[in-house]
């Protein structure tokens, strides 16, 4: 009796492994959900430029957001389409640059467009 007990239990455990290894692939196959994005911010970063009369332009990116500051007024800006360079936009006030280099102008008039500040040189990067 002995002899049957032990091989009835070898048979089970030797069954119970099969059908374990025959679900363990299965499982791994399927792909794991997306993991979450995480709820922290990016970080903004921060420019200075010092742009031609001795006017300031302040900039703070954060993913595709600017926020522009120039003779205390502030734009909330919006990256939008550009030929060459990156340009921001809040209406008709846009904020280009392209490396070191930018200007703030008002676009209202497309075609007579009114540069408020002009050769702007980036003279500072931050990130908090």
């Amino acid at each position: 009796m002995f002899g049957k007990a032990f091989l009835l239990a070898a048979a089970s455990i030797a069954i119970s492994l099969l059908i374990f290894s025959f679900r363990a692939p299965a499982q791994e196959a399927t792909p794991s959900p997306a993991q979450p994005k995480s709820h922290r911010m990016p970080v903004p970063r921060k420019f200075s430029y010092s742009c031609a009369g001795g006017t300031t332009v302040k900039v703070t990116l954060r993913e595709n957001h600017a926020r522009v500051t120039f003779r205390d007024k502030s734009y909330a800006m919006n990256q939008v389409e550009s030929g060459s360079g990156v340009r921001y936009a809040e209406g008709h006030v846009v904020w280009w640059s392209k490396g070191f280099e930018g200007f703030l102008q008002d676009e209202t008039d497309p075609d007579h467009p009114v540069k408020l500040a002009e050769n702007c040189k980036q003279i500072s990067a931050k990130s908090p």
